[in-house]
């Protein structure tokens, strides 16, 4: 059974498998040309930059020691690597899906590259005929969906969908991957082109209701602050949910209010926002209050009782709080992590470190901003109910990884932007209310792309 199950792979044209992909939720592709190092001993090869890293889904980011055997490879960090379960199942022939369960990701920093493994471990139906010996000319297809994770085909040189996806006349690639996007029944190749036509739909439609889509696709009027956002979904049918898959066509939609459609100007565009988790600092070992009662100020407003921790913490300059923003175990010269158990941080005077966000945080939250990302301007009127309009002056990025984000830190484009608060702070019902982002100006929004532009639509 197992090796007809084998056998199986490679039968299908591009549309059963289209047809196939649609019925698991999957709305991208990426197409690779495996070479014959491309296999369950050395890996599947996803690139030698880390934008895997925002390509697909990844779960449990963790750091482990290097297995280098170079002399000194691995001390204080050196040679860690980082490991991102992949929700990942085989496709077969026959339509049904099969649950890999020890895939994952391997991102090595140190040579910021990245490599697909354990694809065919405690899977009886995967594609072993295929995937673990050298054989040249083979296609991998892999889908991502919002409800399965990835889903993975692989066929030979020589099969009616070789031919068909070479029918198809893929221009562009994004590292060593081919993109497609599925649209109901319709392949995609130009999913920008696409993109840019709904866009400026969405600015001639004017002023738009305030709305909000359900999981269900119930239509809910919907007035509260963040309705901008909604409503852009909901006039593109995606649904509320929480899932981390780019909104359209492997494009992350991000609205943000502006007070003119015309000139965003420097408006700050939050990147992400999460505490402190690295071991080793005070806020790690003695918990937010005592960080509050050591690094916070008195409310300057006339609010008793209070301590506040807020301003703009750029790196290597000194705020009014007596902290530093720093990078510890990265070189900014070469842009290379050094010691993937630092992070990004927050050191005293003295360079005791006072917060920190280790390097696997930040790769497991910026897994979730996508490679591709389109940034919407908008305005808000409240007549009879809450509507929005969408600036036709909108900004499209591709190519992201989170070098890029540490490299934006460096280099004074995204700071660290606290608004911390402490109330009652002499009684036993002291309260701490966190809230950290790291923001960057819309107009320096360039140095997080590979491919940057700005875009009128009318």
């Amino acid at each position: 059974m197992e090796k007809q199950a084998e056998m199986d792979f490679g039968m299908l044209g591009f549309s059963d498998l289209k047809q196939l992909f649609a019925k698991y939720n999957v709305n991208q592709l990426f197409i690779k040309y495996l070479s014959e190092n491309d296999n369950s001993k050395n890996q599947v090869y996803l690139g030698g930059n880390l934008d895997a890293a925002n390509m697909f889904p990844l779960r449990n980011i963790t750091v482990h020691k290097g297995t280098s055997k170079k002399p000194n490879a691995n001390k204080k960090g050196k040679g860690s690597i980082i490991k991102g379960t992949l929700v990942f199942h085989w496709l077969s022939d026959n339509g049904e899906i099969h649950h890999a369960p020890h895939s994952q990701i391997i991102l090595y920093p140190q040579y910021k590259e990245a490599r697909f493994s354990g694809f065919l471990k405690d899977c009886s139906h995967a594609p072993r005929d295929l995937m673990a010996p050298r054989i040249p000319g083979r296609i991998m297809i892999l889908g991502v969906s919002d409800k399965y994770g990835v889903v993975g085909y692989v066929t030979t040189a020589k099969t009616n969908l070789a031919k068909d996806i070479k029918s198809i006349g893929l221009t562009k690639q994004s590292g060593v991957f081919y993109k497609l996007a599925l649209k109901k029944s319709k392949v995609i190749t130009n999913t920008q082109a696409e993109l840019l036509k709904d866009l400026r739909r969405l600015h001639k439609a004017q002023w738009i209701n305030a709305e909000r889509m359900l999981a269900d696709r119930t239509i809910v009027k919907y007035e509260s602050n963040n309705s901008g956002g909604y409503t852009l979904e909901c006039f593109f049918n995606i649904p509320s949910n929480s899932v981390s898959a780019p909104d359209y066509l492997g494009w992350e939609l991000k609205q943000f209010k502006v007070n003119n459609l015309d000139k965003p100007g420097k408006k700050a565009i939050t990147l992400m926002d999460l505490g402190p988790s690295g071991e080793g600092s005070y806020y790690k070992k003695h918990g937010q209050k005592a960080f509050m009662m050591k690094y916070g100020k008195a409310n300057t407003k006339g609010i008793k009782d209070r301590l506040d921790f807020t301003g703009s913490h750029y790196y290597g300059i000194q705020n009014n709080t007596g902290l530093t923003l720093t990078l510890l175990g990265f070189d900014p010269v070469n842009s290379k992590i050094t010691d993937i158990n630092k992070g990004v941080a927050l050191i005293d005077s003295k360079g005791a470190v006072a917060a920190m966000w280790d390097y696997s945080q930040i790769f497991q939250r910026w897994n979730k901003k996508h490679a591709n990302a389109a940034y919407i301007p908008s305005t808000f009127r409240k007549t009879t109910c809450k509507q929005h309009k969408y600036s036709a002056l909108i900004s499209l990025g591709s190519g992201t990884d989170p070098i890029m984000f540490l490299k934006a830190i460096v280099n004074g484009h995204v700071y660290f932007d606290p608004g911390i608060n402490m109330k009652n702070i002499s009684t036993p019902n002291s309260k701490v209310h966190y809230r950290g982002p790291f923001r960057i100006p819309y107009t320096e929004l360039k140095h997080l792309y590979k491919e940057y532009k700005t875009i009128r639509l009318d």
